[in-house]
């Protein structure tokens, strides 16, 4: 039923034992890294995202406090031309 008669030559892969391990070894390796280098990588892009969005926040804020102080300083002009 199966190609091999135990474990133990399962294992032994046919005296190919230390190459076929070698490579699902090397093959797993590579996987964990790209895994963990990919989680990282979509991490700082989340924070590069969140900041740049901070940023543009900061800067509506600041665009309206200047708007709000140039209307004030409309007003304040217009009454005073007014009176």
């Amino acid at each position: 039923m199966f190609y091999f008669d135990s474990i133990g030559d399962f294992l032994a892969m046919g005296g190919h034992a230390f190459y076929v391990w070698l490579s699902f070894a090397i093959v797993f390796i590579a996987l964990v890294v790209q895994f963990f280098t990919a989680k990282n990588g979509v991490a700082s892009s989340i924070n590069q995202i969140k900041q740049h969005y901070r940023q543009l926040e900061r800067r509506k804020a600041s665009q309206v406090s200047v708007s709000a102080e140039q209307s004030v300083s409309h007003l304040e002009k217009s009454s005073e031309e007014n009176e």
